[in-house]
C-alpha cells in the first residue's frame, strides 16, 4: 500500500491539537461541558477525544454523563423535557457505546449496547428512535443510524446484530429507484412488515449526486460498519456495498464533498482504502482532509457549511458536534497515513 503523506505534517498535527484544545476548553475537571445538563452536548465528546489520545478527559466526560443520563441498568435515561426539545436517538447511543469502548469503559459500553439492541428491528435489521415504534413495528429507519448503532454493537461483540444492521444497509441499496440520480437514506417500516424508502429529497435523507456540499458524512458510519463486517466475515457483499455507497459520492458532481460535513466520510474512505486500495479513494481523502484543515476556525472549532446548513448563528450544540466529527475524521486520516 502506498504511504500517503499529507502536504504539511506540522499544520495537520496542529489542527488536531487545536481542535482538542477547543473541545477541552469547554470542559471542567469533572467532565462537564460548560456545566450543562443537556445530554445532546455529550454524545460524541468521549470518542472524539479518545481517538486523539485524550483518554483522561474522555473518561471524565463519560463519568459526568453516566451520573446524570444513565439509569440503574445503564440504559439511556434522558429527562422528559429534553426529549421534547431535542430527540435523543439510536445514533447517539451508538456514539456513546463506541466512545466508551475505545476508553475501555465497558461498565458503560455493554449495558448501553443492550439499550441499542432494544431499538433494532428484528425483521429489517435497521433501528428506530422512538419507544412507541417498538410496539407498533413501524417507524423511520436511517442509514447513518444503522451504521453507528451497528458499530457500537460490533464493538461490544454483538456480531449477529451488527450483521443484521449491515444487511439492512445492503437492502437500502436494492430499494433505490434511480441510483444514478442519488441515494435515499431513510426507509419507513410499514405495517405489513415491508420497507418503503422515504422519497423526500431533504438535505438529511437524500444524497443528490448532482448537488454541491451534500453532507456525505451521513455515509461515513455506513462505510465503516460495512468494511469492518467484511474484515470480520470476509463476506464480499459487505465490501461491495461499502464501495457502492462510496462511489455514489465520488462519481457525483465535482464539489459534492467539498464541505466540512465530509468528516465521517473521510473516516470511511480511510477504512475502505485499507481493504480495497483505489486511487480515487486516496485522492478524495487528501482533498477532504485539506478542506477540513483549511476550514478550521482560528480557535480550533469547526462550523458546518453544507447544503441545508450554513455558518451564521450556529448553536454550541451544532458547533461542538461538528468539531467532534472533524476530529474523528482527521484522526482516522492521521492513523492511515502513519501506517
Amino acid at each position: 500500500m502506498e504511504r500517503i503523506q499529507f502536504p504539511d505534517d506540522r499544520r495537520f498535527a496542529e489542527s488536531l491539537k487545536s481542535g482538542c484544545r477547543w473541545l477541552r476548553s469547554l470542559m471542567d475537571e469533572r467532565g462537564s461541558v460548560q456545566g450543562s445538563d443537556h445530554a445532546s452536548l455529550y454524545y460524541k465528546v468521549p470518542g472524539s477525544l479518545a481517538v486523539n489520545g485524550a483518554f483522561d478527559a474522555a473518561s471524565s466526560c463519560l463519568d459526568w454523563f453516566a451520573s446524570r443520563f444513565l439509569g440503574n441498568r445503564g440504559q439511556l435515561a434522558i429527562p422528559p423535557e429534553q426529549e421534547a426539545s431535542r430527540f435523543t436517538n439510536t445514533y447517539d447511543r451508538g456514539w456513546l457505546v463506541w466512545g466508551a469502548g475505545i476508553c475501555g469503559r465497558y461498565d458503560i459500553a455493554f449495558p448501553l449496547a443492550e439499550d441499542i439492541l432494544a431499538y433494532q428491528d428484528a425483521e429489517s435489521g435497521g433501528f428506530v428512535d422512538r419507544a412507541a415504534d417498538l410496539s407498533t413495528g413501524t417507524g423511520i429507519q436511517h442509514a447513518m443510524t444503522a451504521g453507528f448503532a451497528g458499530l457500537g454493537l460490533l464493538s461490544t461483540r454483538h456480531v449477529s446484530a451488527a450483521r443484521r444492521a449491515g444487511d439492512f444497509l445492503i437492502d437500502l441499496l436494492k430499494l433505490q429507484p434511480h441510483p444514478e440520480d442519488g441515494l435515499y437514506l431513510a426507509a419507513n417500516r410499514c405495517a405489513d412488515g415491508s420497507l418503503e424508502l422515504l422519497l423526500e429529497r431533504t438535505s438529511r435523507d437524500f444524497m443528490d449526486r448532482d448537488g454541491l456540499k451534500q453532507r456525505p458524512a451521513r455515509l461515513g458510519p455506513v462505510q465503516v460498519l460495512l468494511v469492518r463486517l467484511y474484515r470480520l466475515t470476509r463476506k464480499k457483499r459487505y465490501l461491495d456495498a461499502a464501495r457502492t455507497y462510496t462511489d455514489a459520492v465520488l462519481t457525483g458532481r465535482d464539489g459534492i464533498y467539498d464541505c466540512v460535513e465530509s468528516h465521517k466520510f473521510l473516516w470511511g474512505l480511510t477504512e475502505l482504502h485499507q481493504v480495497s486500495p483505489r486511487d480515487r479513494y486516496r485522492r478524495a481523502a487528501r482533498r477532504i482532509a485539506a478542506y477540513l484543515i483549511g476550514s478550521q476556525q482560528p480557535d480550533g472549532q469547526w462550523w458546518g457549511d453544507a447544503v441545508g446548513g450554513g455558518k451564521p448563528g450556529q448553536s454550541l450544540d451544532l458547533r461542538l458536534n461538528t468539531t467532534c466529527n472533524a476530529l474523528v475524521g482527521l484522526a482516522a486520516y492521521r492513523s492511515w497515513t502513519e501506517r
